[in-house]
């Protein structure tokens, strides 16, 4: 599934990333101000994308995405399950064998599901590949490396394949729908 990044997409992800830092976020990595803003603008047009794909099909949620203030329990919530997204930036289709980090920091193994995609900025688009239960994250082991490319993640992480995901987003809609109320 795929969303096209509007310029109002783009300002209002822009303005929870600014927000967030503002609240503290990312303060532990030692970056700067605007790679603060840039990382958290990643994940900010991810959970804007996908609040966007929720209202084209019709699905009801709530959301904590623009409050920036809460811990983090999840992006969104339809019914009584709790989702977070989390997007990687990259100008290629992701590959099966890749690597996906999920920060251990926020506790991925007790949301219902993690969606997993990627934004090529190129495209200007959110690509969401697939998504994970939460409870299939437990008991992984903890990096910090990307094992696939090598690259260092800011944060201890969990890992999972891209061809681990499962991609049937109708379905999974449809399931949380139904089985969470």
């Amino acid at each position: 599934m795929c969303i096209q990044l509007t310029d109002e997409l783009k300002n209002t992800a822009r303005e929870i990333a600014i927000r967030r830092v503002n609240n503290g976020m990312f303060n532990r990595f030692g970056l700067t101000r605007e790679e603060r803003i840039d990382n958290a603008y990643k994940g900010a047009l991810g959970e804007v994308a996908f609040e966007q794909l929720l209202n084209n099909n019709g699905v009801e949620y709530r959301t904590d995405i623009h409050t920036c203030d809460e811990p983090d329990h999840g992006d969104f919530f339809i019914n009584n399950c709790s989702i977070d997204v989390k997007i990687a930036k990259t100008y290629k289709t992701p590959m099966p064998r890749w690597m996906f980090g999920v920060p251990i920091g926020q506790n991925p193994e007790l949301k219902d599901y993690t969606i997993i995609g990627w934004w090529n900025p190129t495209q200007n688009q959110i690509h969401f590949y697939g998504s994970i239960r939460g409870e299939n994250l437990e008991g992984r082991p903890v990096v910090n490396f990307n094992t696939f490319t090598g690259a260092r993640y800011l944060t201890n992480n969990i890992e999972i394949t891209w061809g681990e995901l499962d991609q049937n987003f109708d379905g999974l809609l449809g399931n949380i729908q139904l089985d969470h109320n």
